[in-house]
């Protein structure tokens, strides 16, 4: 690479702080090894966050090469702090220690190890070119940086742990190594976070600071001047465990207490922050180290008021939502794009307080995706309006005087009651651009037992539906019996789908008590999955269409009184089908037939599922209940690329039962001279076997390639030659399904 001309500073970081943006570790450590105005211009960038970039040192390969480099990086960083610096105890012997594993394995396919020098001679000032200090993703229970392997296996760092004292409000469930590990860990990560930030304090623009460490960081909080955005982590140190119950209550009083000292002082830090350095702190998160550990709402509600309000917010999510909630009206919405707090919308009180805040959608004028808990049906009606006023003032020959808000993608759950309206309340308003719909039902009625159970309706409303650019539809009622009542011609409506989800939980029904929807053209549709009453109302001729299906799931719930779905009688099957069900001795005639017409239906009839549809890309199937009971194995012979297949008709009345014979697995349309014969054959043969067995189905194992040596072995078991001849021209004449790829 010539060098004569070099880049300007400014163009080469765009370009290196692009490669950092991709955690292109690899050109970054070529980089830092090409000159020295290529390395000066690397080194604050790869150092800026230097736990979030981790690049892998030559030599460690066969080495739990993340870790390793993680120890061998947070060693080189103490090692480059100035003298006058202190290095607690602990961070010595966990990450200085000589009795440390860090030599490197020989790799013969090196030329060498490049085992950087621990001489603090010959380091760089790392630290001073570290602006955030964050050990995210550093910290899982597997690789952590504070409690792994190495430092366990480290006898000096035993001997560190065994010599300190239990903490008796540290008592929870776990060995005395465990507690002691688990303490060492909170205090490395509090040690390592100061010895990080107390040499180059002003020019550290962002931090997670370690909650029950705040007395340190206040103290120097004169010298936090950069500092914009900041991360209070709730590093709890009580865990309740195997205690008496007053003796348990006395300790949580005790942490309570120490929680709420170190709650007013993180009020305070900000308060001296702004006092010194004016408003540069932009925004303050709160974090627990569990999902159980939370900033109570009185100390959140203070700490937001002291910020100013977000700047021009391109998202609103759990990182900032608290924030936006303290400075709800200030808060300029109108480059928001995206909506996905972290709300708990079965809790009333979370859900109150949204409601008292009052609406604020319509301000979020660039607003393309949207997930989040429903508050109420009219969340959207100001978007209807728009419509409303937009459409007329387009029928009238006049430009509208704003634009509609580009929503593209939905995703609410709702925990209220609702029947749908104000999905049809998003489909009519953002017609023109969505593209993904999910919603997921989770409210129960308190009566379940109410004799017309709720409904929750979609399409028959004044929304058309026509979403010329939808590709996804997920529509899931989880709790029952709130049901789906979808309009029979909604599908056929969304002809560009490529991913379709319906369900909802019903268990015992009538055929005849289900709508059937109409046939719908689905020629881009990969997807498919029914439940409940989606699955019931499905039509089978939309399946004629779908070529390009991967994944195709029909299944029904359990009843609540045992372990497998309900089917109904075969006999309501064969009057709402207008055929015989599982009817396994088909003629040559009947099955060519089935694979050429289409089947008709009358009105008091349903489509029939005649299992013949043409789908080449089918990868995954999965059926049970009715579908399973109605599945016909001819159906293979059109999906060649089938690796996965689930056909489950056991049912909870037991008295649906299949009999797997060779005849199911013909191709359709074959022909030959001796079929009739063998399918008399198969008849005598299996009400023998039944009989002598006491059962009422066979049972196959080992998959679809071990079918001809079953029936085989069964078949020839005590014939006589002529028989026998007979059976293996069966097998060797006749063309039956196959798949390669199951």
């Amino acid at each position: 690479m010539s060098t004569s001309i070099p880049l300007p500073p400014e163009c080469l970081t765009i370009v290196i702080q692009h490669l950092a943006d991709e955690h292109d570790t690899t050109t970054l450590a070529t980089l830092l090894r090409v000159n020295h105005y290529f390395c000066s211009v690397t080194l604050p960038i790869l150092y800026q966050n230097p736990f979030k970039i981790i690049v892998p040192l030559p030599g460690y390969q066969r080495r739990p090469a993340f870790l390793f480099n993680l120890l061998k990086l947070t060693q080189v960083l103490l090692l480059s702090l100035p003298r006058q610096c202190t290095i607690s105890d602990g961070l010595r012997i966990a990450y200085l220690s000589d009795n440390l594993d860090f030599a490197p394995e020989h790799d013969d396919d090196q030329e060498g190890d490049d085992q950087p020098s621990s001489s603090t001679e010959s380091l760089l000032p790392y630290y001073s070119f570290i602006s955030e200090i964050s050990f995210q993703g550093c910290t899982t229970p597997r690789i952590g940086l504070f409690r792994n392997h190495f430092l366990n296996s480290n006898q000096a760092f035993r001997d560190y742990l065994e010599n300190r004292p239990i903490d008796p409000d540290l008592i929870f469930w776990g060995t005395r190594f465990d507690i002691l590990a688990e303490d060492a860990g909170r205090e490395l990560r509090r040690d390592l976070t100061w010895a990080l930030c107390c040499a180059n304090a002003k020019h550290i623009k962002s931090m997670v600071i370690p909650l029950y460490d705040i007395d340190r960081h206040l103290s120097a909080v004169q010298h936090f001047e950069a500092l914009a955005d900041v991360i209070f982590l709730l590093d709890s140190q009580y865990k309740p465990g195997n205690m008496s119950s007053s003796e348990e209550e006395g300790v949580r009083l005790f942490q309570q207490s120490k929680r709420t000292k170190c709650l007013e002082k993180m009020i305070l830090f900000i308060q001296e922050h702004q006092r010194i350095h004016g408003p540069t702190l932009r925004t303050a998160q709160h974090r627990g180290s569990n999902e159980d550990e939370n900033i109570p709402e009185e100390f959140k509600q203070q700490l937001f008021q002291l910020l100013r309000p977000l700047k021009d917010p391109r998202f609103l999510d759990a990182s900032n939502w608290d924030h936006f909630l303290a400075k709800f009206q200030e808060t300029n919405l109108s480059f928001v794009q995206l909506i996905s707090p972290d709300l708990d919308g079965g809790d009333d009180a979370v859900m109150e307080r949204l409601v008292k805040q009052g609406p604020f959608l319509h301000r979020c004028r660039s607003l393309d995706a949207f997930i989040m808990d429903s508050v109420d049906d009219d969340m959207f009606q100001w978007a209807v309006d728009e419509r409303r006023i937009y459409d007329t003032e387009v029928a009238a020959g006049r430009t509208p005087h704003t634009s509609l808000v580009p929503l593209r993608l939905i995703n609410v759950s709702y925990y209220h009651k609702s029947f749908g309206s104000q999905l049809n309340d998003v489909v009519f308003a953002f017609d023109k651009t969505l593209e993904i719909i999910t919603t997921s039902c989770y409210w129960q009625p308190r009566d379940i037992n109410t004799q017309e159970p709720p409904e929750f309706v979609v399409g028959n409303s004044f929304a058309s539906w026509n979403l010329p650019k939808l590709r996804r539809l997920n529509l899931s009622s989880h709790c029952y019996p709130i049901f789906l009542r979808i309009a029979p011609d909604l599908i056929s409506r969304l002809p560009q789908l490529t991913y379709l989800t319906l369900t909802d939980k019903r268990r015992r029904y009538r055929l005849s008590e289900i709508v059937c929807w109409h046939a719908a053209s689905l020629v881009d549709l990969e997807e498919l999955r029914m439940e409940g009453t989606p699955a019931i109302s499905f039509n089978p001729e939309t399946l004629r269409t779908a070529r390009n299906l991967v994944r195709m799931e029909f299944r029904m719930v359990n009843t609540s009184l045992g372990p497998y779905p309900h089917v109904p009688p075969a006999q309501e099957l064969e009057e709402c089908f207008g055929e015989p069900i599982n009817n396994n001795m088909r003629t040559t005639s009947t099955v060519t037939n089935a694979t050429t017409t289409t089947p008709s239906m009358s009105p008091t009839k349903r489509p029939i599922w005649t299992w013949d549809w043409n789908l080449p890309m089918l990868t995954s199937l999965f059926l049970n209940a009715q579908f399973a009971y109605t599945f016909q194995f001819r159906m293979l012979a059109r999906t060649p690329n089938l690796n996965s297949i689930v056909v489950d008709s056991r049912s909870y009345s037991r008295l649906h039962q299949r009999t797997i014979i060779l005849s199911d697995f013909l191709v359709p349309g074959f022909d030959h001279p001796s079929l009739a014969t063998m399918q008399d054959k198969e008849r005598q043969f299996h009400k023998e076997y039944a009989s002598e067995n006491n059962e009422d189905n066979s049972h196959v194992d080992g998959g679809f390639h071990a079918l001809n040596n079953y029936f085989a072995q069964e078949w020839t078991a005590g014939q006589d030659d002529t028989q026998e001849e007979e059976i293996e021209m069966w097998f060797s004449k006749f063309d039956y399904v196959e798949l390669p790829a199951l």
